[in-house]
């Protein structure tokens, strides 16, 4: 909640009124300051946490998402970058770059970074979801609906993956299941409902031939989550 929120900022302020060469902090509060919309505050955070320790991975990889939040595309590529070269194992920071990636619609190297995301962590459920997408877009239906389903095996409540094989499943012509799935996507979050009714409708179109699988686009790049850690 809000309030939780604020308190949690109270919190990491006193610390670092205390003692302000806490990197981590400074990492922490820019996570709480993104999730607050403070998107700029959260950059200033995750610099001062690089600048105290030019080693953490973590706060470049959260300071791209939040470059990406901006629409700074570049920025944060060269942030998911460094991510990489200090941690090379870091599944998250493939998945982010591979966001970053497709909104320059880099495909081919956006599904080189997810398929070394899930490569590096199998579980990963959204890697797992986006490159999901990138199939479904790209036309390879079965590919998509393994990865789908794999992510909400390894997450049962996430909801983006529901709305993904539900739409899926709607082009494929298996109406009860695709139905099924994105009114179970509402249960776990209801706010999605505005963006689901207008994929529904572009997938009809789809499923009838209108227009090419394309006009859906890839469902992750208006949901997909960053994973901020």
């Amino acid at each position: 909640s809000k309030g939780r929120l604020e308190e949690a900022i109270m919190d990491f302020n006193r610390a670092l009124a205390i003692n302000p060469s806490l990197a981590e902090t400074f990492n922490n509060r820019g996570l709480v300051r993104r999730m607050k919309g403070e998107v700029d505050a959260a950059i200033t955070d995750f610099s001062r946490a690089i600048e105290l320790q030019p080693g953490y991975a973590a706060a470049y990889s959260n300071r791209g998402n939040a470059y990406r939040d901006k629409g700074h595309v570049e920025a944060a590529v060269a942030d998911y970058d460094r991510a990489i070269e200090i941690d090379p194992r870091s599944a998250p920071a493939y998945n982010n770059r591979g966001k970053a990636r497709q909104d320059k619609g880099d495909l081919e190297g956006a599904m080189v970074d997810y398929n070394m995301a899930v490569k590096l962590n199998p579980h990963l459920w959204q890697a797992l979801n986006n490159r999901g997408a990138l199939r479904f877009r790209r036309g390879d239906g079965e590919g998509a609906l393994a990865d789908l389903d794999t992510a909400i095996a390894a997450n049962p409540g996430y909801a983006t993956a529901y709305m993904n094989r539900g739409l899926l499943r709607l082009i494929q012509g298996r109406k009860a299941e695709g139905e099924k799935d994105l009114d179970r996507c509402l249960q776990l979050d209801s706010r999605l409902r505005p963006l689901v009714n207008e994929r529904i409708r572009v997938a009809r179109r789809i499923a009838t031939g209108k227009i090419g699988i394309g006009g859906l686009q890839a469902p992750s790049k208006q949901l997909g989550r960053d994973l901020s850690g």
